[in-house]
C-alpha cells in the first residue's frame, strides 16, 4: 500500500488557524488602558496633583475632603502624622474612568474605576501644588 505524502502546509493548517485565532483574542484596548492607569496610580505618590494629572492621562478630577477618612496603609503620610488618625484635614483627589468592557466590570452596563490620591492641603489656596501623600487603586 502506497503512502500518500501530505504537504506540510495542509498538515499544519489546523494548528496555524488555531494560533491565529488565539492571537486575535488578546487584551481589549480598554483592558490595556485599565492596566496602564493602574500602574500610573502606583507611581503618583510624592508628585503634586498637577504633576499627577498627565501621568494619569487625566484632565478632570473630583475632590472631596470628608472628615471620616482612615489611613490607606503604612505608606500613607497624610494628615500630620504617620500612624493613628489624621490630625489635619485630608482630601481625596479622584481620577475616575468609566469602563464599558464587560471583562472589567461585574455590571454589563459599565462601571467606574480609578486612582484615589490623598493630599493634606494645609493653607494651600489650590490643590495643584500640594504633594500626594497616599494613593490607592479603586477597581
Amino acid at each position: 500500500m502506497a503512502h500518500r505524502v501530505v504537504p506540510a502546509a495542509i498538515r499544519f493548517a489546523p494548528l496555524l488557524a488555531l494560533a491565529l485565532l488565539a492571537a486575535g483574542c488578546g487584551k481589549s484596548k480598554e483592558r490595556e488602558l485599565y492596566e496602564q492607569r493602574e500602574a500610573a496610580c502606583a507611581s503618583v505618590l510624592g508628585l503634586t496633583v498637577s504633576q499627577a494629572r498627565p501621568v494619569m492621562l487625566h484632565r478632570e478630577d473630583i475632590v472631596d475632603c470628608p472628615a471620616d477618612l482612615n489611613r490607606i496603609d503604612e505608606t500613607d503620610t497624610c494628615g500630620g502624622s504617620t500612624s493613628g488618625p489624621y490630625t489635619e484635614v485630608v482630601c481625596r483627589v479622584l481620577f475616575l474612568w468609566i469602563a464599558n468592557d464587560p471583562g472589567l466590570c461585574n455590571d454589563a452596563s459599565g462601571c467606574t474605576y480609578g486612582c484615589v490620591a490623598r493630599v493634606t492641603p494645609g493653607d494651600a489656596t489650590s490643590l495643584d501644588d500640594v504633594t500626594i501623600c497616599a494613593r490607592s487603586w479603586l477597581p
